[in-house]
């Protein structure tokens, strides 16, 4: 059972971490390829941005006593980023209901090679901090993360048009092949998540080669060129994820089934070029 819960743990880990990522595939037509290798110019040359982020996740069990038991988590969060050296300040709001809620406020900052990430469970009242490996850097970088995804989406389509933030944007619609979903999802720190529940390298990849393709959708602004939004349905893969892994550890999960029913995350661009600054607050500093 400490695995199981170890597991459900993970779950919302690789969820959180995919859902700070913010996405051209040879398969896309030359027009669709066009736009995208501009928008992913325009991306370039940002030098900060503030965004929004949310996921939907809810999970089912059964067996081992769990039969009919729902977990539903609710994770909204906003953040101010700067590029060059990387700043950036986020608060993030887990709600997995009953009146069951998790605030957070974090800090990534960056001071020459070194990369400290500080983070506040009481609204800034006491602080932890952490030194972050530079190779981790894309599961706080929005800029990054999208970046990485628009390298990624293959078989785009342009799929209708709306207005984001007030202003109208072309959606296209693709997906993260399965040949590429393990850089997407190293990049999210999901592979250091793993490895802590004593799951080996060979059994994390054939995860990787079985849980198909990530259905993406992102919008790009009809005036400015820039990417300002993009989800990701992520149940199959985290479904494949759960069986694979429940699989890998063995009787301490033995006639346990996790069902994703849903796993929906979003990031919105709210301004480009707007942060002026990211100051860390005076107790962050002694954590």
């Amino acid at each position: 059972m400490k695995r199981i819960k170890s597991l459900i743990a993970l779950v919302l880990a690789l969820g959180l971490m995919a859902v700070l990522l913010t996405a051209c595939g040879g398969n896309n037509d030359a027009e669709v390829r066009e736009k995208l290798e501009t928008a992913q110019e325009k991306l370039d040359a940002v030098t900060s941005m503030s965004y929004e982020i949310s996921m939907d996740m809810d999970l089912s069990f059964s067996g081992a006593g769990l039969d009919g038991q729902t977990m539903s988590t609710h994770t909204t969060g906003t953040a101010r980023y700067i590029v060059d050296p990387m700043a950036m300040e986020m608060n993030l709001s887990v709600d997995t209901g009953a009146s069951a809620t998790t605030d957070t406020l974090m800090y990534v900052m960056q001071d020459g090679d070194q990369v400290t990430a500080y983070s506040s469970l009481d609204n800034g009242a006491s602080w932890t901090k952490a030194t972050v490996d530079t190779s981790q850097l894309t599961q706080y970088d929005g800029k990054q993360s999208m970046d990485l995804y628009l390298e990624n989406i293959d078989q785009f389509k342009e799929a209708g048009s709306e207005a984001i933030n007030g202003s109208q944007a072309t959606k296209y619609e693709g997906v993260i092949a399965n040949d590429t979903i393990s850089e997407v999802m190293e990049a999210s720190g999901a592979l250091t998540q793993m490895e802590q529940l004593g799951l080996d390298e060979e059994t994390i990849s054939s995860m990787y080669s079985e849980i198909g393709d990530i259905p993406v959708a992102i919008w790009i602004d009809d005036t400015s060129g820039l990417p300002v939004r993009y989800d990701l349905d992520m149940g199959n893969v985290m479904q494949g994820i759960l069986d694979k892994a429940l699989s890998a550890i063995g009787t301490d999960a033995s006639g346990v089934t996790f069902t994703v029913d849903q796993m929906m995350m979003t990031m919105t661009v709210t301004g480009v070029d707007n942060v002026s600054s990211v100051e860390l607050p005076e107790a962050a500093k002694a954590a």
